[in-house]
């Protein structure tokens, strides 16, 4: 419960319906995460070490893409996300960062 402070837990002062709420719903991500894990660990091992990266990060990105396009403040995030030529350079390392690791992979 790192996201609570000790001055929250005292006596007089009630924790917000906000606050259980990111609890909760921290708690019931990795509970997922962790059943995801469980659930896809016999098909990682057989699997191509890029190919399953390559589906979690489009996975992921998608995910957030469509949270975003629900969100009520979605034209201030898409006025944040301007291009500009430091995207080029920031989509390049963040790739190369990516794969690199897995570069002399070879699976079993």
């Amino acid at each position: 419960m790192g996201s609570v402070t000790r001055k929250e837990l005292t006596k007089n002062s009630k924790i917000s319906r906000d606050t259980i709420l990111g609890i909760i719903s921290g708690i019931l991500a990795m509970i997922f995460l962790a059943l995801g894990i469980v659930i896809i660990k016999e098909v990682l091992e057989q699997s191509n070490v890029f190919w399953a990266t390559y589906v979690r990060v489009t996975a992921g990105c998608v995910s957030l893409f469509v949270i975003v396009l629900c969100h009520p403040g979605r034209r201030q995030y898409f006025r944040e996300l301007k291009f500009s030529r430091a995207w080029i350079m920031v989509l390049f390392f963040r790739s190369l960062a990516r794969f690199l690791p897995f570069w002399r992979y070879k699976h079993p």
